[in-house]
């Protein structure tokens, strides 16, 4: 069955995974929860859908909500005053963000930090 994007952009676009991965990709239901131990806190996944034992499951956004922009370079900028020598691939890794989005991230710092060394072994200090 070949996949209708002009249906399936809406259901991604609205979060419908359920609809998307049952109706629309022809996985079969599954119920089943996960909860999984994260830092301080518990996460439970649910589950959408599985096909051929692939199970796609559901993270519920945390309580605290995801940091943004300010919250991301306001913990990048505090690494860097403390000394601490932090990369992009730190930023990266410590918000499970993409190379694009930390990139963004550090340009919008750039009057405040300024990067050292070489790209294999450099990081980031103050201006």
């Amino acid at each position: 069955m070949p996949l209708d994007r002009t249906r399936c952009r809406p259901l991604l676009q609205s979060f419908d995974f359920h609809t998307l991965f049952v109706e629309e990709l022809g996985w079969d239901k599954h119920k089943a929860s996960l909860d999984i131990p994260l830092e301080a806190d518990q996460v439970r996944l649910e589950s959408i859908a599985h096909k051929r034992r692939f199970v796609a499951w559901h993270c519920p956004e945390p309580a605290s909500g995801f940091p943004d922009a300010a919250e991301r370079q306001a913990w990048f900028l505090q690494q860097v005053t403390t000394g601490k020598r932090p990369t992009r691939r730190h930023h990266e890794r410590k918000f499970d963000i993409s190379t694009a989005t930390a990139k963004r991230d550090l340009e919008a710092l750039s009057n405040r930090i300024q990067f050292t060394g070489n790209s294999n072994h450099g990081f980031y200090t103050l201006r």
